[in-house]
């Protein structure tokens, strides 16, 4: 059959119709996901709001008694910022363009984004049915706002995080239910000790590495990340942008390391998911990853410095408050004294992040079983919050895990001082310390006796009668039980670099 072929004055209408119809549809105001009805945004600091419309047009944005104005550039981009709001400041935004977008139920409160990899992102059902049956029975916090981010993997930075703004309370159980059980309980007791409107920003992809966080030129500007790049090169290539695409292989039967693991390319998660987050006006970061980098511990100290100082950077808050976890133990109890061991290098190398300012960490080498999902978040969350509530807001709380200072060896014996020792020393059952190891010049391990004597560890071993070097708790997952008076444990430590 033949196609009658239109003629110029119908192809020219068609043409015509086909341009206004384009024309007038990129002319709308339009804004990411974010920003939708149900928003929580950040208190005393400036607020930016952000979104398209056509290139040259005036856009305004109208909340709490405010006007910001501009124009978009020529690509159609456009942002405003709003002047401090206060908790009390509530109630509908109004965009305004060619055409008008009005959010509903804007609220104004304290901010976070929980971000990492499966121990961050861990379904609050899981929790609940492992570990606190009554985790759901007190849901009725609807000034307390969740946005769980959709899992994308473009090449390109989106502009758009997308996801949407959820009410805790009963009615929404089911999409609770999927919700980070960390970012969940952290939200409610923000709420129930702050009494303002809460938001928690969930970024979060299990299995996920942490160069998939960091932005590609950041990369790109260290050499000692070249080889992380150069390894991804060829496989990120063939990488669809769709993450949607992904699933449908796997599905399908697709057992590729591709579509196992596509969650560990350099940057991808960053320009899905976090990119499109940032300049949202957030309090701070809660981060808890580090399990799928454990066994390639040397260049993560750098990688972790430099996605923070990136993500600083891109916020532009040079002292934007990082709250983080560092990770628990892990496989069989430790019999021995560990000479070398991956996931203390780990924590080791997270500890170095504590070299930048409003950095907090949280030691959980007590926390961990087995599994490399601890089940025992209802004894970690409460220290993130104890953590947030010291470092963050100010309150008068003890929150920092005392940590290793320094080490003199003098008549066979090894005494350690520790900092941020902010309360008396213990043990937590209320038995002799454990998880001291002594070594002499022949770097042989022995576990050694320890006791407090003040602020200080005195420790000894008649194994080692000169010894040079002395750990604590360090392994996969090795004896520990000295903790401060409140309970912190101390972290875990070495004084050698063998």
């Amino acid at each position: 059959m033949s196609l009658i072929p239109l003629s110029r004055t119908h192809t020219f209408k068609a043409v015509v119709a086909s341009a206004l119809i384009v024309a007038t549809s990129y002319a709308d105001v339009k804004l990411p996901s974010l920003f939708s009805d149900g928003a929580v945004l950040q208190r005393d600091m400036p607020v930016p709001v952000w979104g398209t419309a056509a290139p040259g047009e005036e856009v305004t944005v109208n909340f709490a008694g405010q006007d910001a104005g501009t124009h978009t550039d020529k690509k159609g981009d456009w942002h405003v910022w709003l002047e401090p709001l206060k908790a009390t400041d509530s109630g509908d935004m109004t965009v305004k363009g060619n055409n008008t977008v009005t959010l509903s139920n804007i609220s104004v409160g304290e901010v976070w984004v929980c971000a990492g990899q499966s121990n961050m992102e861990g379904y609050a059902y899981h929790v609940r049915d492992t570990e606190d049956p009554a985790l759901f029975d007190d849901l009725q916090y609807p000034d307390f706002r969740y946005f769980r981010v959709d899992k994308e993997i473009p090449s390109t930075i989106s502009k758009d995080a997308k996801g949407n703004w959820v009410e805790i309370i009963p009615a929404n159980q089911r999409a609770i239910n999927n919700f980070s059980a960390i970012g969940l309980m952290l939200g409610r007791q923000l709420s129930k000790d702050l009494e303002v409107p809460v938001g928690i920003i969930q970024v979060a992809w299990g299995g996920s590495k942490i160069e998939a966080w960091m932005p590609r030129e950041v990369l790109e500007s260290r050499p000692e990340f070249k080889e992380l790049l150069d390894s991804w090169a060829e496989r990120a290539a063939t990488v669809p942008d769709s993450f949607e695409e992904f699933k449908k292989r796997g599905r399908a039967g697709d057992t590729s390391i591709l579509v196992k693991k596509v969650q560990e390319i350099p940057t991808r998660i960053y320009n899905g998911m976090l990119g499109p987050v940032i300049p949202y006006a957030v309090r701070g970061i809660v981060w808890y990853q580090g399990e799928s980098n454990a066994y390639q511990p040397d260049p993560y100290a750098a990688q972790f410095v430099a996605m923070i100082e990136s993500w600083r950077k891109l916020w532009n808050r040079p002292e934007l408050d990082f709250v983080f976890v560092q990770l628990p133990a892990y496989r069989k109890p430790t019999p021995e004294p560990q000479f070398k061991s991956f996931w203390a290098l780990l924590r080791e190398a997270q500890e170095a992040a504590l070299d930048l300012d409003n950095t907090y960490m949280i030691s959980s080498i007590d926390i961990g079983e087995e599994d490399i999902h601890p089940k025992n978040k209802m004894r970690l969350t409460p220290r993130i919050y104890r953590t947030m509530q010291g470092g963050v807001y100010g309150k008068d709380v003890t929150y920092l895990n005392p940590r290793f200072e320094d080490v003199v060896f003098e008549d066979g014996k090894a005494m350690v001082s520790l900092q941020d020792l902010q309360e008396p020393l213990k043990t937590k059952d209320s038995g002799p310390v454990q998880g001291f190891a002594l070594s002499g010049d022949d770097r042989k391990f022995y576990w050694a006796d320890a006791k407090i004597d003040g602020d200080t560890l005195v420790v000894s071993s008649p194994k080692v009668a000169n010894p040079v070097a002395v750990r604590y708790a360090y392994g996969e997952n090795p004896p520990n039980n000295l903790v401060t008076a409140s309970g912190l444990p101390v972290a875990p430590f070495r004084s050698d670099t063998w």
